[in-house]
């Protein structure tokens, strides 16, 4: 069983690591507009849910295959997206390509770490938020996260 020390350093790190992404994340938003313009997002929300969420940023965006990016302490690889709406108190989940990443929630900035075979070969992959908040279930359309 962990410690209260533990868990207190636990939850630190993840903190500091979901700012330190935020901070990266004003200059991704900025080049990712300038290199390969995002894309909108599209489709709807599941019928099962009953809330939309759209995402309004995401980055990085385009990244290069098999290089990791926002490379994390733990050199992991790893993305932000920016919905609408605060997510906090929600089990928010961003899923890749139908995969679902392991999340951190901060307001309405979700960062989440992405397997290196994520990013292996070159392609657009779909991006996409899932969750719920107590009996209301929500889901994002799709936007394109791009591997050149």
């Amino acid at each position: 069983m962990a410690t209260k020390s533990t868990k207190t350093a636990l939850l630190t790190a993840v903190f500091c690591s979901a700012l330190a992404l935020q901070g990266c994340s004003e200059e991704s938003d900025t080049n990712s507009q300038a290199s390969a313009p995002q894309t909108a997002v599209t489709g709807q929300a599941s019928t099962n849910a009953s809330s939309n969420l759209e995402i309004s940023g995401f980055g990085p965006n385009p990244v290069k295959a098999g290089v990791p990016f926002n490379v994390q302490p733990d050199q992991q690889a790893a993305l932000w997206v920016r919905v609408d709406q605060s997510l906090d108190g929600s089990d928010a989940t961003v899923y890749l390509n139908g995969v679902k990443l392991q999340s951190y929630i901060s307001g309405n900035l979700i960062t989440a770490v992405v397997p290196a075979n994520l990013y292996a070969k070159a392609g657009q992959y779909t991006l996409h938020v899932a969750g719920s908040k107590g009996n209301q279930s929500y889901q994002s359309g799709d936007v394109q996260f791009i591997v050149q």
